[in-house]
Order: structure tokens, then C-alpha cells, then sequence
């Protein structure tokens, strides 16, 4: 089972166009409490860290990631069959990362940010 923060590889070969391509590490946002799913809401991730300089690009750290500095590209966020993950978590990204993140998921769909958080 897969948590929300882990960052995971996912196999992307069935891509088409501008959807991300290969295997690529990704974020997964998904809520942990949601279980029994064959899928999982993930972000996935770039090594191009120009791409942190875009307004939907979050830089996650080699610390977090696990193997080297990447960039999550909010704009991509998709949901991923489980049994197309490669292998198990390299990293879990920290709880200020996922809440750049979660923001930017917030503003790329038009959601009041402070929703995610109790006053």
C-alpha cells in the first residue's frame, strides 16, 4: 500500500502527446484514509529542475525524493493502477513539500486553499 507523501517510480510507456512518458518518481497526494482502490492520485516528477522555476513545478529535494533532486509537475497530476508501480517508496517528501504542493493542486483547480487546513 502506497501513503500519501511516499514518492514511488510509475511505469508511464503508455503515454500519448503531452502526457509524461517512461518511468518517472512520483508524489502521491492521495489521502491514505482512502483504501481498497485499485488507483492512486499521484504527481508525477521531472530531473529537468528548470522546470521548478514554472508556476506549477514544486522543487522536492534529494533528501525527500529519495535519489536526487526533482521537480513535481502539479499539472500533470493523474491517477496511476497501482499494479503499475515499480518497486516500493525511494523517499517521503516532507509535510511543508506536500503543502506547496497541495496549494498549487488548490489554485490548478480552483479550489479555496483554505479549505485543506483547520482554522
Amino acid at each position: 500500500m502506497l501513503l500519501r507523501r511516499q514518492v514511488c517510480w510509475f511505469d508511464f510507456s503508455d503515454a500519448e502527446g503531452s502526457e509524461p512518458d517512461k518511468r518517472r518518481s512520483c508524489v502521491v497526494v492521495q489521502t491514505s484514509a482512502v483504501r481498497g482502490l485499485g488507483t492512486v492520485l499521484v504527481v508525477p516528477c521531472s530531473s529537468e529542475l528548470r522546470r521548478a522555476r514554472q508556476p506549477t513545478g514544486v522543487l522536492v529535494p534529494a533528501a525527500e525524493s529519495g535519489t536526487h533532486d526533482v521537480v513535481a509537475l502539479c499539472h500533470l497530476l493523474c491517477a496511476r493502477d497501482l499494479g503499475r508501480a515499480c518497486g516500493g517508496p525511494t523517499g517521503t517528501v516532507s509535510e511543508a513539500t506536500l503543502q506547496r504542493i497541495l496549494l498549487v493542486l488548490c489554485d490548478l483547480l480552483g479550489i479555496d486553499a483554505s479549505v485543506l487546513w483547520d482554522p
